[in-house]
């Protein structure tokens, strides 16, 4: 479950949130190397670890 976003970078944060990664979104981790692929719903993304670092989740 995504707790939080945090950063100041308005265009990272414009992405985060197009994909729909918002607080109380659960979020799947399913790859961590080499890059992170993660789902939301039943979406998946692949990003890179600068643009993960501003995800804070808590595990359920």
């Amino acid at each position: 479950m995504i707790a939080y976003l945090h950063t100041h970078d308005r265009e990272a944060l414009r992405k985060l949130i197009a994909m729909g990664a918002l607080p109380q979104t659960e979020l799947f981790l399913l790859q961590r190397f080499p890059t992170i692929l993660f789902q939301l719903g039943k979406s998946r993304f692949a990003v890179d670890e600068e643009l993960a670092s501003h995800i804070y989740v808590h595990r359920l």
